[in-house]
């Protein structure tokens, strides 16, 4: 799981500065918390990736699968510019411009504002997006959603009260 968030600055000239924390449950630590060298230096204990047999092994309880987390989350107070490439699912919450690629579901928080093209297994927008969408599965946009821009998809929800500004595709593959 990916998590990004920006930090407050104290002080309102002070730059603000990006924290990034990957997670990712293919990969495990090499020490434990407490062996020799991992408190020691003050640094984290260095990682491994398994091998597959091990990772399949383990597949069948992934942790974010289990809670219904998304594999990446943009925070609220983030704005991120360029290309964004999720495998799996992703929320965003904050502000995106540029390009979204999400192989999974990716979820528009009420607050999030993209100006980007989006392309994604399935788009479930509560929040703005303007910009061209292609969703593989479906599509569903809140009553809190607005899309502004063309959008192909095989399904597509509209809820009462959402907005959409543009033109839809249903039909044929990508």
């Amino acid at each position: 799981m990916a998590l990004f968030d920006r930090k407050k600055p104290s002080d309102d000239n002070a730059q603000t500065t990006l924290d990034v924390a990957v997670v990712d449950s293919q990969t495990e630590p090499l020490s434990e918390p407490g062996d020799a060298g991992s408190e020691t230096s003050g640094r984290p204990a260095p990682r491994r990736t398994l091998d597959r047999a091990s990772r399949d092994k383990d597949k069948a309880l992934p942790a974010a699968a289990s809670s219904g987390a998304p594999d990446t989350r943009i925070g609220e107070s983030v704005t991120l510019e360029g290309k964004l490439k999720v495998r799996g699912d992703a929320r965003i919450d904050g502000v995106v411009r540029g390009r979204i690629e999400s192989a999974g579901t990716l979820e528009v928080g009420p607050d999030a504002d993209l100006a980007a093209e989006v392309h994604a297994g399935a788009l479930i927008l509560h929040g703005s997006v303007e910009g061209n969408v292609t969703a593989r599965q479906r599509v569903v946009i809140h009553q809190d959603g607005e899309l502004r821009g063309d959008l192909r998809t095989p399904a597509l929800q509209v809820d009462s009260g959402a907005l959409f500004f543009g033109h839809c595709d249903m039909g044929g593959d990508e």
